[in-house]
């Protein structure tokens, strides 16, 4: 749902790029989707099998107005539609079901980024703090910390010593 809606606000406002870079990150995602679970268990899975069809087609339709040929021949071939990619509705989606539970932050040590951590959209800022520290505890080792700085959504720097 994140990605239909960013595609679509991408498109409308006109930047491409973007655009496809979104959906890079969705076919990154899917692959490994795809890497982790193995043909035969996506098979015998109802659920997880019309999940890669659904995110196959979205990802065929998504890329349908920036590579037309290429997306008719992977509806044909991959999706195994008789009809076009292009007589297809547009993608719908759900921005309720857009909100990320987790939230990616930066962690600096110093001013200088030294790892990334996923944490709960509304965790606390100790319990940030904590998995910050825990993610550079190599670097910080033996040091003292004389500072902590988290700022919500964005990032956590620690400044040592």
């Amino acid at each position: 749902h994140r990605v239909v809606g960013k595609v679509t606000d991408d498109f409308n406002r006109n930047n491409f790029n973007t655009a496809i870079s979104a959906v890079m990150e969705l076919t990154n995602a899917a692959a490994d989707l795809l890497r982790i679970h193995s043909a035969e268990r996506r098979r015998n899975c109802e659920h997880g099998s019309k999940m890669c069809d659904d995110v196959a087609e979205t990802l065929v339709k998504l890329l349908a107005p920036i590579a037309p040929h290429w997306a008719e021949e992977l509806w044909h071939t991959a999706c195994g539609h008789e009809d076009s990619v292009h007589l297809q509705p547009w993608p719908t989606w759900d921005p309720a079901k857009a909100v990320a539970d987790e939230i990616e932050l930066a962690v600096q040590v110093n001013g200088k980024i030294r790892a990334k951590i996923m944490v709960a959209k509304d965790a606390a800022k100790d319990e940030i703090e904590a998995a910050a520290r825990a993610a550079v505890a190599d670097v910080i080792a033996g040091k003292t910390v004389v500072k902590a700085v988290v700022v919500p959504s964005r990032l956590v720097n620690l400044v040592i010593k």
